[in-house]
């Protein structure tokens, strides 16, 4: 039991980085998918309990991802693309919008696919 406990506590060092590496890796994705997914419709799982809208709940989803939580289902959501969202907030694509006029919608990202395959391979080979 002596060598073990000698053991973990050399090893103490060691897990810090991982768990550094860990948090920066998920922190580069997370402050990407916020960018990218931040105000993207909401679907089958991508809701009130995994999106990307802040940085905190956009770490709290990657950690789902992580873990393998339906994960194809957030990326099948973050791909949504036109007739299932609106492309823009403005009166040249809603008929009788009368509210701001914005140059984004609530579309994903046609890319969505390609950044989740990424960030399950990169996150999948640090672990």
């Amino acid at each position: 039991i002596r060598i073990i406990l000698e053991t973990l506590i050399h090893i103490i060092p060691d897990v810090w980085n991982i768990l550094l590496l860990l948090f920066l890796v998920y922190s580069m994705f997370a402050t990407l998918f916020v960018q990218v997914f931040g105000i993207t419709k909401f679907g089958k799982r991508l809701g009130e309990t995994a999106n990307f809208e802040t940085f905190s709940s956009s770490m709290f989803t990657i950690y789902q991802m992580v873990t393998g939580d339906e994960w194809s289902s957030i990326m099948s959501d973050a791909s949504v693309q036109w007739p299932e969202c609106t492309e823009r907030f403005d009166s040249t694509y809603i008929y009788n919008y009368t509210g701001r006029q914005y140059s984004f919608g609530d579309c994903g990202s046609p890319f969505a696919r390609y950044l989740f395959m990424i960030f399950k391979l990169v996150c999948e080979s640090i672990l």
